[in-house]
């Protein structure tokens, strides 16, 4: 007897700029993915990537900096493909940003 799997593929997050000892909170559908202190690497724009397989559905990413206040939530549809989601801070603001691509970015 054959059991269909349903195909998954990459929801890749970047926590991008201003992180400084930041202590984040990730979440999608409200499972935890990351939870740690986190500090950017300037010289490749990055200070924590994330990667989970998940179905093809609609999902939600929330991203929380306790300690600042600053919390962000968006909604996406997760397609047949691979996604990548960077998330900047900016530390003055006390906010997050999400930028979506079916993309990797290129980190030297």
């Amino acid at each position: 007897m054959q059991v269909n799997q349903q195909k998954t593929y990459i929801i890749q997050t970047d926590l991008e700029n201003d992180y400084d000892s930041d202590f984040v909170i990730e979440k999608i559908n409200g499972e935890t993915i990351f939870s740690g202190e986190i500090t950017t690497d300037y010289t490749i724009s990055l200070a924590k990537m994330n990667k989970v397989s998940k179905a093809p559905g609609q999902y939600s990413l929330s991203v929380e900096i306790p300690h600042s206040s600053a919390k962000a939530e968006t909604t996406f549809i997760h397609t047949e493909k691979d996604v990548y989601i960077g998330i900047k801070y900016s530390r003055n603001d006390r906010k997050l940003f999400f930028h979506f691509s079916y993309t990797p970015t290129i980190r030297d």
